[in-house]
């Protein structure tokens, strides 16, 4: 009965040790550095739509390069929430 006791209580602590975590794998590592740059990025994303609503509302909002910038910008914003979906 001892013995059985012994090997139950090692057997207990062996289970217990701690265990390293696995090396993340190369798309986790991308995937934590593209949120990392995500998460950056969004903090810009009320001041980004404030400046595009003023081009809109500019004087030269009727300009070829605002209307590009506009473009783009309303580009950008729906490939965002594209990634953002899938």
């Amino acid at each position: 009965m001892q013995k059985l006791f012994l090997l139950s209580f090692v057997a207990f602590f062996m289970a217990c040790q701690k265990t390293t975590p696995p090396a993340p794998s190369p798309t986790d590592q991308l995937r934590s550095e593209v949120m990392e740059i995500h998460d950056e990025t969004m903090k810009y994303m009320t001041e980004m739509r404030q400046l595009r609503k003023s081009l809109l509302n500019s004087d030269g909002s009727s300009t070829a390069e605002t209307k590009q910038a506009v473009s783009d910008l309303l580009l950008a914003d729906s490939l965002m929430m594209e990634w953002m979906h899938n």
